[in-house]
């Protein structure tokens, strides 16, 4: 039948050496997001009010989840092509918003391009004018709305063929305050070409872009999206495992990444481990901030109790705790 028949064509194709390959130790750490859209809510695995929304704009179709079989299981989310104001999309809550990004992060999706569409999003984070973006083209945008930006293998100046058509692909960007990074199936790529503008200097390297903005913007978008984001609309492709890091990955880690998820690792595994609570977060985002400060202060000043801010463990909100958690804005 068709289940038996895909089974054996991923078992033809099943790459056996990776099997011998052990990954480093720390590949998991600082993952703050996984959506597998396998389940009823499209939740973050690790963050079960942060659900995902398939959604579509203008005349077009919202995705819809298939299961398409060949290297991620279960459920996938398929997105149609949609011109830019007519996108097919997901909406997802940004885990990162909030959090102090010292070093970066790290986005990874799997990824099937129905065509070699150059232009339009695969995901994208926006905040008022400031947008990050990528195509199928690993046509990687910024654009602060402030005259500077950068685009790294912009389809104008070259057609890639980093992320390949009609199959699964990992991709993993990796973006830090020194500089971008693009992985595809565990693969350092290489960016071909980089143009960009800081003010009136021009920018033909990415190290000398200032990519802190890029960082300052994961940090602050309320959310992030498959097939919406650039300047243009929607591509039509398949997206499984959409995980992100508060970190940026080493090469060792990306390659760590791509060796656990052609293993078709069980994420929710990572659950208990990764969805610990943090200290004076009470409103499950994962990062102390002004919303926490607030509530504890409020706690103080009418003299109830509540366990998530008493950090000092004397069974009341005073002021040692209002002073510990001013200390610990930012952290996560």
């Amino acid at each position: 039948d068709e289940a038996y028949s895909l089974y054996m064509m991923e078992l033809q194709q099943f790459d056996f050496s990776l099997l011998q390959e052990n990954p480093v130790e720390d590949w998991y750490k600082g993952m703050v997001a996984h959506y597998g859209f396998d389940d009823e809510t499209l939740a973050n695995t690790f963050n079960g009010k942060q659900q995902a929304q398939l959604l579509a704009d203008g005349d077009n179709t919202a995705p819809v989840l298939v299961e398409s079989g060949g290297l991620p299981t279960g459920s996938q989310v398929s997105l149609s092509f949609g011109a830019n104001g007519h996108e097919s999309y997901v909406k997802m809550p940004n885990p990162l918003q909030g959090r102090t990004l010292d070093a970066g992060a790290t986005l990874s999706f799997w990824v099937n391009r129905a065509d070699a569409n150059a232009w339009d999003a695969l995901f994208g984070f926006v905040k008022g004018n400031s947008r990050l973006y990528m195509t199928g083209n690993s046509y990687v945008g910024y654009n602060g709305g402030d005259g500077y930006w950068i685009d790294l293998n912009h389809p104008n100046a070259t057609i890639s063929d980093n992320i390949a058509v009609g199959g699964w692909q990992l991709v993993t960007l990796v973006v830090s305050r020194e500089g971008i990074a693009l992985y595809v199936n565990g693969v350092k790529k290489t960016i071909a070409t980089c143009n960009g503008k800081m003010g009136d200097s021009d920018v033909t390297r990415v190290e000398d872009f200032d990519c802190g903005r890029i960082v300052d913007l994961l940090a602050t978008a309320d959310e992030f999206y498959l097939g919406r984001g650039s300047f243009w609309g929607s591509a039509p492709a398949l997206f499984d495992d959409v995980i992100v890091y508060n970190r940026p990955l080493s090469a060792d880690e990306a390659h760590s990444l791509y060796l656990m998820e052609y293993r078709h690792f069980d994420f929710t595994s990572l659950k208990d481990l990764l969805s610990a609570p943090v200290p004076g977060d009470t409103n499950g985002n994962g990062v102390i901030d002004s919303v926490d400060l607030s509530t504890a202060v409020a706690h103080m000043l009418d003299g109830s109790y509540l366990e998530a801010v008493d950090l000092n463990g004397d069974n009341k909100v005073d002021i040692i705790d209002i002073v510990r958690l001013i200390q610990l804005i930012g952290q996560q």
